[in-house]
């Protein structure tokens, strides 16, 4: 929100996966987002929208398949979408970072079917970087809230209904 890209989750979502990792260190947010690829109406051939602004009845969004080839043009990535609990814990044990599309603060919301896949009313892409077997909940980095532990079941109310996830390694 600082950078006025209400929809920029994806990007800084991805922007802050690849700094964590060590990578892309030399490109700032809004030079990133300006590399994101952009589709008329396909969210898995490129961003749908603008990240700028908010259309009214207007989906914006880019989905793990472009996002994960967006990604790899600055490390390393990898579309695991419909992947299961546990390799999804795999990957974090392994020291990955999950981005997932989820939404807004974990709310359940309606699952939308459109011809090119399901997504939630409000759709909204966070980070989760690590796992606590012990409290059973996520470390989520949440480009609008900051650092949260979330719960597994927070989570799996939204995430486990579509699982839209791309591992960065």
């Amino acid at each position: 929100m600082d950078y006025h890209a209400p929809l920029g989750c994806e990007g800084a979502a991805g922007l802050t996966a690849l700094w964590t990792l060590g990578y892309a260190r030399n490109i700032g947010y809004v030079d990133f987002l300006g590399t994101m690829p952009y589709h008329d109406n396909d969210p898995n051939l490129g961003f749908v929208g603008s990240p700028w602004e908010r259309r009214s009845g207007k989906v914006g969004m880019i989905l793990p398949r472009a996002f994960s080839q967006w990604i790899n043009g600055y490390g390393k990535a990898q579309d695991i979408s419909g992947c299961s609990d546990l390799e999804m814990l795999e990957c974090l044990a392994r020291g990955e970072i999950i981005i997932i599309w989820t939404s807004s603060d974990f709310a359940y919301r309606e699952v939308i079917e459109e011809w090119w896949g399901r997504h939630f009313r409000r759709d909204h892409v966070m980070i989760l970087s690590n796992y606590s077997s012990a409290t059973n909940s996520f470390l989520v980095v949440d480009p609008y809230r900051g650092y949260q532990w979330r719960s597994w079941d927070d989570m799996m109310q939204t995430w486990g209904k579509i699982r839209n996830t791309v591992r960065i390694y």
